[in-house]
């Protein structure tokens, strides 16, 4: 894909909105997604963070109020399931805080508007059943107990996350979908330098990966560097 043509296209129809309704109109929220969902992919994640903070603004604005109008909820239900490339985002730039902090967020808009994402499962925008919804709310809660400090509430979410990995392999295509929440189970353990939970996620990322029938090689290949992260002393690696 041209990720460049896509972004071009993108911001002429972000212009184009923005002089048409309210700058804090819901409308607005699925074109700064994908303008900053484009500028992802294109690797500049600078610029996709200003787009993904302009959706966090009017996403704050919709949280005080009530709605109902079909035209909006979907976008809403929509920003939900896509709010994870923000905290990806700081995850990777190293910003612990940041990162702990918007997935901490996650879980209150996942409360706020867990009514309007279930009323559109399997309706116009082919969203995964509700297994889907379970990870999202778990990942999110996994991160917020982080946050807190409760490891008891990380670790007890933690194993219905492995246990629900276990019930979807039985049931879904998608192994990459639950390698990565593993592996960003484990970046979020990483940040809290809880060292030992991150391996454990990231192997089971790992497992995953080749278990695979089309397998994202590039990641595989990059694991034995992602370990040694995790444990960077020379014994550990001559074990692995």
């Amino acid at each position: 894909m041209d990720y460049q043509k896509a972004l071009s296209f993108q911001k002429c129809a972000l212009s184009i909105l923005s002089q048409l309704v309210p700058k804090n109109d819901a409308r607005l929220v699925m074109t700064y997604i994908n303008v900053g969902c484009d500028y992802t992919q294109w690797s500049n994640d600078q610029l996709a963070i200003i787009y993904f903070q302009k959706t966090l603004i009017i996403i704050r604005d919709i949280s005080t109020r009530e709605y109902s109008n079909e035209n909006v909820n979907p976008i809403i239900s929509i920003f939900v399931f896509r709010f994870c490339f923000l905290v990806d985002r700081y995850i990777y730039d190293g910003n612990v805080s940041k990162a702990l902090h918007y997935m901490n967020m996650a879980v209150q808009l996942y409360k706020r508007f867990n009514h309007i994402i279930q009323q559109y499962i399997d309706k116009d925008f082919d969203f995964p059943e509700e297994p889907i919804h379970q990870i999202v709310k778990l990942l999110a809660t996994v991160a917020a107990d982080t946050i807190r400090n409760d490891s008891k509430g990380a670790l007890a979410s933690s194993h219905s996350l492995l246990k629900l990995n276990v019930e979807l392999n039985s049931t879904m295509v998608d192994l990459n979908l639950l390698a990565t929440v593993s592996h960003r189970i484990a970046s979020v353990y990483n940040l809290a330098n809880k060292y030992e939970e991150a391996y454990s996620f990231a192997e089971a990322e790992l497992r995953i990966r080749c278990n695979d029938s089309n397998p994202n090689f590039e990641i595989v290949a990059s694991t034995p560097e992602w370990f040694a992260r995790l444990y960077p002393n020379e014994s550990t690696m001559q074990i692995l």
